[in-house]
């Protein structure tokens, strides 16, 4: 018989059935329902019926005795007040589910017998009638709630007829153990009614609504209340859900099941019997060894470490409970832990240890359970866990169903069934030397090739584990030789060769030759075209020459976001060069300790910066003046210990204005040109945030430049030429190279805000201005700026950096504009995956959240496990990055370059890949999912960190004994940081000073936004640094309480307090705090800026924003500003 499904209308040929009767109720008694009935009865009344309905399939040889089968149908209700009981709630006058048990009951046998003379249309006929009778609704009120149908499949050609007795009972009055208990009896009872006597069965001492009596009463005892705060601890802070990848939707309602997909699984003789061996060698249960493979395969593919799986207990512990029918099974809920290096014997060995501790406290009803727990989210048992495993030890449930009559014996049933409730439940049972069942998933979350994957990788799991016992789980294999074949084969169809030939700078002088009249970058009222900014950017290149700079040699760029940049970049380039880029907003500290690390002898800066870098006399700072925000050229070089260098003076900015020729001086020195154009050679290097406490340097060429250059501007990017391209970030950020360089490459113009980074009305104006067609920037900046919105020039937006929130790209998507999800890190050029998103292109957008996608050409994507080997789709491993794109390393820091670029043994000899220390997994078409990070390092508003390099600066301040910084959520949705701190003995920590500390020596991301005092910090079962517990410290974590603060003094104080309160998080603001010191950060500011504008009518500046000291200073310079406040509701 096939599984139960619809009904088919032939089902119903030549089909002789009796009604099912409720005979004499001359007498009737109510109990309470137990638990499971109360539960499954409030189920029942919205769900379908086959997960309700328990069948089993009695094959019968000979002619069938109807009337002795009749007869003992009849034996069975008599003996079994279950089988006569109905069920009542508030909808028929009862208060509560009552359960009615009826003084008689009538069972009528029904029977079918086909007369469709071909043999195959009767087996369809017989499998559909099956079906529907499995699948037909029971009336709750109307005892029994069973039936039994007798199926003749007529005689053989070489033996007598065959009949099939189909009985379905509703899990209301029974549950596997109960349905083998019915076929025993019933076997029993047939027999003696053919021989014309009464069967002779053990009397009952109880019924089941004695149980159900007794369950009640013993709520209020002690031994109830030691179960309650067993399981309140065991499942504290557990993950209900899983992190699977799903076909569609997310993690479904329970009330409103779509329905299950079933595979069948099978495990052969040989791989059940090392099962059982590995079983015997860990004194465990073959149960025990499964649910280990089964809880290693959910680890790997959700990357979870902890994670719960619910099994069933027959809850029949007590001796009089044996030969009861009635629902006592019992779901619990198993807590697995799944650290990193736990090896196959010590996961065995855990699994062993909690089933017997889950089973030594099995009385407290799941539904309990649930009641205490409150679990919020999912309703019924997914509440709890979505996987689920029931395993049917040679038959222990169904037990030994013949009897003495020859040709009696079950067959197919649906003992060990799964829950209706579970997304992803495995039902095994072991036959004859070998184990087999079925993988039911949810329909609604996963497709049939999804059920059948994860039944395979059961499968493969379940053989590493048995090959070595010693293995890591998490380096178990889980490609067989055929699935490494598939996944080599899917790495040729992806792949797609490097784009690029040239050096980026070398387009742009193409371009710029061919089109020198043509817009290359607006600023403001400055627009430059392309020949004017050659001739600018030649100047800077043949003084950079006359300075020694040549290949390879790195020079520092310490100017901000405007032309100079531009320039600057682009003539250390054409000198052979490589610039290493300032972050002139943070600690100058900082800028020094990134040159002293580079060995930089020159710095490009402006005026201000060049008192800043006297501080290192052996620098030579060359100046450039952005006054006006017209380029005005190089004015001075200074050196502390010589004089000024021969051919610069203060006259050059006018050379450079009426100097049409300049590039000659670069054009005739071929072997000059030839290195700078090496794709090979070093074109930039980046500074990310270091584990180590220091920052460390990441090396690009300029081949991994044009590969990204050719794929910014492929059709896959590029929805016009000539693109202009907003320049949204910071020049320390990886993505604004790729901003300028490529737009200028490819002939785009470069469109760059006129003010501050964090100045939102700068960006707009730009917009409004210059009309860019493309932005780049984290999703972090592009919702700080406001955007999207609509009627702009704006058509494409390319976001990276960290994960786009749903609702963010749902905005996007209704604004009519093309979104690409970018993914790569500042190691490999920015970019090495993408997922376009067009305009219109439902399915693009369909996946929550937006996939990272597929790599761009010359790049190649690897998802690998702890060993290095590639992980089947739908498994959770690390993101791996090979081909184009892939830079040097970092900088004089060879033990971190040895661990994260490594050997490519997929790529050509020689080839490297870099490991990236994000997880992720491969979805079905071959794109790739993010997941985050697999250790400590986060995105703050799009730029890395590494939390040990904040960890390590707190750590050195005198007052801290201990410290930790962890990732959490924001009012916005964002990512912040969370320092929490443990004083030394007899330290009072002053929070404020604390953080000043770290804003004097580290950039304004790396300094946390909340912070709290721990006595000590929380370790987890391991024994290591429980991060998790330290995240839910966030809601109470701020330094000062609100009543030792200043309250706001004037109405528009108390508009700002109610807006920071807000951003911020906190009450704990008083009017002489700084918003920057209570956690703000410029993107904060500007959505600040931006909301006291439309819902107070407050005129606020981004310069007041930045630059006020307190919430008083701001309100007053609000006030003096002569704008009134509107009255707030």
């Amino acid at each position: 018989m096939n599984a139960p499904g619809h009904a088919v209308e032939e089902a119903t040929e030549a089909t002789d059935a009796a009604t099912d009767l409720v005979g004499d109720t001359a007498w009737t008694d109510r109990f309470a329902a137990s638990f499971v009935q109360e539960a499954r009865y409030r189920l029942a009344r919205g769900a379908t019926a086959p997960g309700q309905h328990l069948w089993a399939v009695c094959r019968m040889a000979g002619e069938a005795d109807q009337a002795a089968l009749q007869a003992a149908l009849a034996d069975l209700v008599e003996r079994h007040e279950g089988l006569r009981t109905g069920f009542e709630d508030a909808s028929t006058g009862v208060d509560e589910v009552t359960q009615v048990v009826h003084g008689h009951v009538s069972w009528w046998l029904r029977r079918h017998e086909s007369r469709t003379p071909d043999a195959e249309a009767r087996e369809r006929g017989t499998d559909a009638l099956m079906r529907a009778l499995v699948n037909e609704p029971f009336d709750l009120t109307a005892p029994p709630l069973a039936r039994a149908c007798l199926i003749a499949r007529g005689a053989r050609a070489d033996g007598p007829p065959t009949h099939d007795l189909l009985l379905v009972l509703h899990r209301l009055v029974a549950d596997e153990p109960s349905m083998a208990l019915m076929l025993k009896e019933l076997g029993a009872c047939y027999v003696a009614r053919r021989q014309g006597r009464m069967a002779t069965l053990e009397p009952l001492a109880i019924q089941y609504a004695d149980y159900a009596a007794w369950q009640r009463e013993r709520t209020s005892g002690a031994a109830w209340h030691a179960l309650l705060s067993h399981w309140r601890q065991t499942l504290d802070g557990a993950p209900p859900m899983l992190s699977l990848s799903r076909d569609r939707g997310g993690a479904r309602d329970v009330g409103s099941p779509s329905g299950t997909t079933s595979v069948a699984l099978h495990l052969d003789e040989a791989l059940s019997a090392g099962l059982r061996a590995l079983a015997q060698t860990r004194q465990s249960t073959l149960s025990a060894v499964l649910m280990a493979g089964w809880a290693a395969l959910l680890s790997r593919c959700s990357g979870q470490e902890s994670l719960c799986v619910g099994y069933p207990v027959t809850g029949r512990r007590r001796p009089e409970l044996q030969g009861v029918v009635g629902p006592f099974l019992n779901t619990l809920v198993l807590r697995v832990e799944c650290p990193p290096g736990q090896v196959v014997a010590a996961l065995i060995d855990q699994v062993r240890d909690a089933m017997r501790e889950a089973e030594a406290h099995q009385d407290l009803p799941v539904e309990c359970l649930m009641a205490e727990l409150k679990p919020s989210g999912q309703r019924g048992r997914a509440a709890l866990f979505e996987a689920f495993l029931a395993f049917d030890e040679e038959d222990a449930w169904l037990g030994d169903s013949s009897t003495a009559e020859p040709g009696w014996s079950a067959g197919a049933s649906s003992a060990s069934s799964p829950p209706a409730d579970a997304g992803l439940a495995l039902a095994l049972q072991a036959r004859a030397g070998e184990i087999r069942g079925t993988l039911a998933v949810d329909a609604g979350q996963f497709d049939a090739e999804t059920a059948v994957r994860f039944g395979h990788l059961f499968v493969v799991v379940l053989r590493g584990m048995v090959a070595d016992v010693a293995s890591p789980v998490a380096t178990l294999p889980l490609l067989d030789r055929d699935g490494q074949a598939t996944w080599r084969a899917r790495q040729r169809e992806h792949a797609r060769p490097a784009a690029a030939e040239a050096c980026v700078h070398e387009r742009f002088r193409a371009h710029a030759r061919a089109h020198p009249e043509s817009a290359a970058v607006a600023c403001g009222d400055v627009v430059l075209s392309h020949g004017e900014l050659l001739r600018r950017v030649d100047r800077v290149a043949g003084w950079l020459r006359a300075a020694g700079i040549g290949a390879e040699q790195l020079v520092a760029v310490g100017l901000g976001r405007d032309v100079a940049y531009v320039v600057a970049i682009l003539g250390v380039l054409t000198s052979g060069g490589a610039y290493v880029t300032l972050d002139v907003a943070g600690p100058l500290e900082r800028q020094l300790d990134v040159i002293d690390d580079t060995g930089a002898t020159v710095v490009i800066t402006d005026e201000a910066g060049a008192a800043a870098y006297a501080a290192r006399p052996a620098l030579r700072v060359l100046v450039v003046s952005t006054g006006g925000g017209e380029f005005a050229g190089v004015t001075v070089m200074l050196n502390a210990d010589t004089d000024t260098d021969t051919d610069t003076d203060t006259d050059t900015d006018t050379d450079t204005d009426t100097d049409t020729d300049t590039d000659t001086d670069t054009d005739t020195d071929a072997d000059a040109d030839a290195d700078a154009a090496r794709l090979e050679r070093l074109a930039y290097c980046l500074y990310t945030s270091g584990s180590t406490g220091r920052p460390k340097g990441a090396l690009n060429t300029h081949g991994g430049m044009a590969n990204l250059a050719a794929w910014f501007f492929s059709d896959r990017v590029a929805t016009q030429p000539a693109e202009r391209v907003l320049m949204a970030s910071g020049v320390t950020f990886d993505l604004t190279q790729k901003s300028v360089l490529a737009t200028l490459a490819y002939g785009g113009v470069v469109v760059i805000p006129d003010g501050d980074l964090a100045d939102a009305d700068a960006v707009h104006a730009a917009i409004a201005r210059h009309a860019p067609t493309r932005i780049s920037c984290a999703p972090s900046a592009y919702r700080a700026y406001g955007l999207p919105t609509r009627g702009t020039s704006l058509r494409t937006v390319v976001l990276g950096g960290e994960p786009i929130a749903l609702d963010l790209a749902a905005r996007i998507r209704d604004c009519g504009l093309n979104l690409v999800n970018s993914y790569g890190p500042t190691e490999c050029a920015d970019i090495s995956a993408s997922h376009l998103a067009l305009a219109g292109d439902a399915e693009a957008w369909a996946a929550q959240p937006l996939p990272i996608g597929h790599p761009i050409p010359g790049a190649r994507l690897y998802v690998l496990d702890e060993a290095l080997e590639p992980v089947p789709p739908g498994v959770v491993g690390e993101i791996h990055i090979a081909g184009a794109g892939v830079g040097r390393g970092y900088l004089r820091r060879a033990g971190q370059t040895a661990e994260r670029f490594l050997p490519d043994p997929f790529g050509e000899p020689g080839s490297r890949m870099y490991a990236t220390g994000d997880l992720g997994r491969v979805l079905r078409d071959g794109g790739i999912e993010y997941l985050g990070r697999g250790d400590s390092q986060v995105k703050v508003r799009g730029i890395r960190v590494e939390t040990g390099e904040i960890e390590t600066a707190l750590r050195a301040c005198d007052d801290v004994a201990e410290a930790a910084v962890v990732p959490i959520s924001d009012e916005s949705g964002a990512t912040a940081l969370l320092a929490c701190v443990v004083p030394r003995e007899g330290v009072a920590l002053g929070m404020a000073a604390l953080r000043a500390m770290l804003a004097a020596r580290l950039p304004s991301h790396l300094v946390p936004a909340a912070w709290t005092q721990l006595d000590a910090l929380p370790l987890n079962r391991s024994g290591k640094l429980d991060r998790r517990a330290l995240a839910r410290l966030a809601p109470n974590a701020r330094a000062l309480s609100a009543d030792e603060l200043e309250p706001p003094a004037t109405p528009t104080e108390q508009v700002l307090h109610r807006l920071w309160c807000e951003l911020l998080g906190t009450q704990a603001i008083g009017r002489h705090d700084n918003f920057f010191a209570m956690g703000g950060h410029s993107l904060l500011a500007m959505t600040m800026a931006g909301r006291l504008r439309s819902e107070s009518g407050l005129s606020a500046s981004m310069s007041d924003c930045l630059n006020a000291e307190s919430l008083a200073d701001l309100g007053a310079r609000l006030d003096a500003a002569a704008v009134t406040p509107t009255q707030q509701e």
